[in-house]
């Protein structure tokens, strides 16, 4: 299924990448192609600001107040969302069209501006600890070849099935992702070998083996273990079917 361009005349398929959408024009899209009707908006636009560039200005010495106001009731975030939204389709034509001009200019901006963006990162990354620890699991992970798919969302879900506690000692203390099965001992980085600690209990443990660590230990409790069995689907020692994600 194929359109014409009403001002280039160009014949182009028919889809939402090619034509901006529209309830009255034919299959639901505008009768001029993305291109022509950019190019037409930016003319028309220059066009209207010179011819009205008085009366434009005058509105908004008279007005300033209340621009203002409208302005600051919407916050940047959202209205970069809705911006976003909006143009969705226009940024990723526009990206297709020029990908190798874009890449370059990124390329270019890193090379000019490198301190700065390691300086952004290393504060980044200051500000967000809990994160930085999961990147760095991550990478790793991936460095030694293993499988490393666990997000976020786990995690919180991992913390709640434990009631925000340690899972070894039970406090309720700044908790730390634990390798259940030592990264050293090519211990995944996913749902089914991450368990929330303490640092006390992450330290102490390292990369030994829970079943020979745990019992040792002041605060082992068999409630506890059993609990930790069972979330990561243990049988007699033995890691049977994943749990859910």
């Amino acid at each position: 299924m194929t359109k014409i361009c009403s001002k280039c005349k160009n014949e182009m398929p028919a889809t939402e990448e090619f034509f901006y959408k529209s309830k009255l024009g034919k299959y639901g899209l505008r009768s001029d192609c993305k291109k022509c009707n950019t190019s037409y908006s930016k003319q028309y636009g220059k066009q209207h600001y010179q011819e009205n560039k008085e009366k434009i200005k005058q509105y908004q010495r008279k007005n300033e107040e209340k621009i203002k106001s409208q302005r600051q009731s919407i916050s940047r975030k959202k209205y970069e969302k809705y911006w976003y939204q909006k143009n969705k389709d226009r940024r990723k034509v526009l990206y297709k069209n020029n990908a190798e001009k874009i890449s370059q200019k990124r390329l270019q901006y890193r090379k000019e501006n490198s301190e700065t963006i390691k300086q952004r990162n290393k504060q980044y990354w200051h500000n967000n600890l809990e994160k930085a620890r999961v990147h760095r699991q991550k990478r790793e992970s991936l460095k030694k070849g293993l499988l490393a798919s666990y997000t976020t969302q786990q995690w919180d879900r991992c913390k709640k099935s434990f009631n925000n506690k340690c899972a070894y000692c039970g406090k309720e203390e700044l908790l730390q992702q634990d390798h259940f099965i030592p990264l050293s001992k090519d211990g995944e980085y996913t749902v089914n070998n991450i368990i929330p600690a303490c640092k006390s209990c992450n330290t102490s443990k390292g990369n030994k083996d829970f079943f020979e660590w745990y019992p040792k230990q002041l605060f082992y409790s068999k409630q506890r273990r059993t609990k930790i069995l069972k979330y990561l689907n243990y049988s007699d020692q033995i890691q049977q079917l994943s749990i859910s994600t």
